[in-house]
């Protein structure tokens, strides 16, 4: 099921209780996107653009530093306080203002197909479960 089928109060609760942090420990990194984050540092500049909120900002990094992400070779791109936009419009925004983009990762159709529009000779990956496919 997803919280986009629930009424808008409802919705929003589901989103504030997620995007806690006392729940951040379910939302937690895929071992696929964290080798896939490492070797992607050897080839370049890495910029994580996520639909986490800026105040999870602190405990992202931490975590993912736990993982062992060097972190501060990552440049990250969180949601601004008060942006509730969809994911796929917030993070194409972030995109229209990078260049050079060579992949863009993402679990959601929706982001590859308008970072397509923005990044026309980008490799896109859609990420599901453990595994990821490159889409044509």
């Amino acid at each position: 099921a997803s919280p986009d089928l629930l009424d808008h109060n409802l919705r929003r609760k589901f989103w504030k209780l997620f995007l806690s942090k006392e729940f951040m420990v379910f939302d937690r990194p895929r071992r696929i996107g964290i080798e896939l984050l490492l070797s992607r540092l050897e080839m370049g500049r890495v910029v994580v653009i996520t639909g986490r909120p800026q105040h999870l900002r602190e405990a992202t990094i931490r975590e993912l530093k736990a993982f062992g992400i060097p972190v501060e070779r990552v440049f990250f791109l969180f949601r601004p306080k008060g942006d509730y936009r969809k994911d796929y419009v917030l993070k194409a925004d972030f995109l229209s203002r990078l260049s050079n983009v060579i992949e863009v990762h993402d679990d959601s159709i929706e982001v590859l197909m308008e970072a397509r529009k923005i990044h026309p000779h980008a490799k896109l990956y859609l990420h599901k479960g453990n595994g990821y496919e490159l889409v044509d």
